[in-house]
């Protein structure tokens, strides 16, 4: 979960109140809660038909707004108004939002981060990343001339170093 702010399109996003949002991969389209939607005075700019969690089509209204996580402002953004009454959030992220950049989570040293650059710039690839770091930890092995890690008593070198 991650805090965000909605605002009318034109009007200061950064005098809106945090609210708390769900990333959900298998939403299409980003949401807000119609009762944020009242609170903001948003008037829909049409309707259209959404499948709900149980599978069932309704019609629902879409609002044009401006979102905005952390210093990501996506300036015109078109979001379903859905009730969500007795739901921790009042946003749903969706795939049309997501697809837009880089999402990446950490919990390095016990402490949660949720990161979302746009655009992309780079591929992030946590199991590359580990394969680089191995690597390098075995470079520094070698390099002191420690006794391999295996348990042999044997120094890197002449044991599993021989082979790398």
């Amino acid at each position: 979960m991650v805090v965000c702010k909605v605002a009318i399109l034109g009007n200061d996003i950064d005098a809106q109140r945090g609210v708390k949002a769900l990333w959900d991969t298998g939403a299409m389209c980003t949401c807000i809660s119609t009762q944020l939607a009242t609170e903001l005075g948003l008037l829909p700019d049409d309707y259209g038909w959404v499948n709900g969690a149980n599978n069932k089509p309704f019609r629902a209204p879409i609002y044009s707004v401006q979102l905005k996580m952390g210093h990501f402002v996506i300036p015109y953004l078109r979001v379903y108004g859905l009730p969500m009454d007795g739901q921790e959030n009042d946003v749903i992220i969706g795939m049309d939002v997501m697809v837009k950049g880089d999402l990446s989570i950490t919990n390095y040293e016990g402490k949660t981060v949720l990161s979302f650059r746009e655009p992309s710039i780079s591929r992030i690839d946590y199991v590359e990343d580990l394969r680089k770091y191995d690597q390098m930890h075995k470079v520094y092995m070698k390099s002191k001339n420690e006794k391999c890690p295996c348990g042999s008593r044997k120094k890197w070198i002449n044991c599993h170093g021989k082979k790398s």
